[in-house]
C-alpha cells in the first residue's frame, strides 16, 4: 500500500474555490488526556492548551468534530495526536505561501474504501478515507506517526493509493506509519 501525498495544481484550486463557496468551518474540537477532556471552538486555542508548559510532558489527542472542517494554519506538537471528521472526514488547514505547517505529533487517519471523490470537489460523491487539505502552505512538515485504522471490513490491495495530504506545496515526510498488516 501506497500513500500518494500530492495532487495536480489544477485539482487544488477546484478544491479551494469549492470549499470557500460551501462555507466550511471547523466543528467543536476535543482535547483528551492526562485525565481532562476540554472543548474549544478555535483549532489554536486547543493547540495553545496542550502546548502549555504545564501540560508539555503528557500526551493528548485532539479530534475535530464534523466531516467537512477547516482551521487557520497551525503546528502539531510531538505530544498530540491528531484525528478528524465522522469517520472518515476532511481537514482543510488554511495557510498562506509563507506559512509552513507543522505535524510533528501523530495523525490518526480512518479508511473505509479507496473512493474519496467527495474530498476533492465531486458532488455527492463519497469520502471514504481522511484527508488533509493544505492549500497554499509553503510547505507541509509530516515527522510523527501515522495511525491507520480501516472501518467497515475494508481491506486495501495492493495497487490502491489514498492522497491523504493534499496540497500545491512541498511534502517533507520524516514520519512513520502503524497500520493494519496487509
Amino acid at each position: 500500500m501506497t500513500l500518494d501525498l500530492n495532487i495536480p495544481r489544477t485539482r487544488v484550486a477546484s478544491i479551494a474555490a469549492l470549499l470557500a463557496a460551501s462555507g466550511v468551518h471547523a466543528g467543536v474540537i476535543t482535547v483528551t488526556g492526562a485525565g481532562s477532556s476540554e472543548s474549544f471552538s478555535d483549532m489554536a486555542d486547543a493547540i495553545a492548551w496542550v502546548s502549555d508548559a504545564s501540560r508539555s510532558m503528557n500526551q493528548y489527542d485532539v479530534h475535530v468534530a464534523g466531516s467537512f472542517n477547516s482551521v487557520a494554519a497551525f503546528d502539531l506538537p510531538s505530544n498530540v495526536s491528531l484525528g478528524w471528521g465522522d469517520s472518515p472526514g476532511i481537514l482543510e488547514v488554511l495557510g498562506t505561501r509563507q506559512t509552513s505547517i507543522n505535524l510533528n505529533g501523530g495523525l490518526n487517519l480512518e479508511m473505509a474504501g479507496t473512493n474519496n471523490a467527495g474530498a476533492f470537489g465531486v458532488p455527492r460523491a463519497p469520502v471514504q478515507y481522511d484527508t488533509i487539505l493544505a492549500l497554499d502552505a509553503k510547505s507541509v512538515n509530516v515527522g510523527g506517526v501515522v495511525t491507520i485504522t480501516l472501518l467497515n471490513s475494508f481491506v486495501p490491495v495492493l495497487g490502491n493509493s489514498f492522497e491523504v495530504v493534499a496540497t500545491n506545496s512541498t511534502i517533507n515526510w520524516s514520519g512513520s506509519v502503524n497500520g493494519p498488516v496487509l
